[in-house]
């Protein structure tokens, strides 16, 4: 095997381990910070990859002097999501947080993922329309009850987003 590829395969495992690194940096410090879980972290660096990626193609320019555009570009971006998608719910409690920022995404993936495997954008929309829908692991424990069920109980998954329910019926 020649050295030359050898070399280029080490450089190019430890620039991607690099990255990998730098996105658990971001998730680890935002939810740090702010105590707000980002679905959307390595969406975002993955689309400002490629949009680099474009602007090479399309214009010539260099990697690293796309980085100012990119990075300036999504910046805005992130602001006006912050303003208008988590802002609102920064004062509610913890899950409704967590329940908006999941379902957007789930909304939003939803349909690229729906256009893409499908052509239909609609094909995935009953997901987050139930989440939307989910009344709640205690509300759901009652109508256990109601149905006969005893010791209906539950555990919160993703900060009260799910639940996983476990009853027996009496």
């Amino acid at each position: 095997m020649p050295l030359d590829l050898v070399i280029n395969v080490i450089i190019a495992g430890v620039l991607t381990g690099l990255v990998y690194g730098l996105m658990a940096l971001g998730l680890s410090v935002i939810f740090g910070v702010v105590r707000v879980v980002n679905f959307a972290h390595g969406e975002m660096m993955t689309i400002a990859m490629y949009a680099a990626v474009v602007l090479f193609a399309a214009f010539r320019m260099d990697p690293f002097v796309a980085l100012f555009p990119v990075a300036a570009a999504f910046f805005v971006f992130g602001y006006i999501l912050q303003a208008g998608l988590i802002n609102p719910f920064i004062n509610r409690p913890e899950h409704a947080l967590v329940r908006s920022v999941y379902v957007t995404y789930l909304h939003l993936v939803g349909g690229a993922l729906g256009w893409v495997l499908h052509r239909d954008p609609d094909t995935y929309r009953y997901i987050p329309a139930t989440i939307r829908r989910y009344p709640g692991a205690p509300r759901v424990a009652a109508l256990l009850r109601e149905q006969g069920f005893s010791s209906a109980e539950w555990m919160p998954v993703l900060g009260g987003l799910m639940a996983i329910h476990r009853a027996r019926k009496a």
